[in-house]
Order: structure tokens, then C-alpha cells, then sequence
């Protein structure tokens, strides 16, 4: 961890991608044909 950065920091910056990752996989889990829709079989 660099000395600078508090961890409060760190998890800030995490959020937002963790938010994004969540987001897609309940996604996916509301709607499963979703994937095959989009990628094609």
C-alpha cells in the first residue's frame, strides 16, 4: 500500500468499480437470456 494513500482512500476508489461489477452480475442473474442475446450461441 503506498504511504501516502489513507485505506479509507483506497476503498473510495473501489466503489465505483465493485458498484459496476455488482451491477452486471445481478444483471445476469435477473435476466439470463440477456448474454446469449447479446454474444449470439
Amino acid at each position: 500500500m503506498a504511504p501516502d494513500r489513507d485505506l479509507e482512500d483506497i476503498h473510495c476508489g473501489m466503489a465505483q468499480f465493485m458498484t459496476v461489477k455488482v451491477s452486471g452480475l445481478l444483471l445476469v442473474f435477473i435476466v439470463p437470456w440477456l448474454p446469449e442475446y447479446l454474444y449470439g450461441k
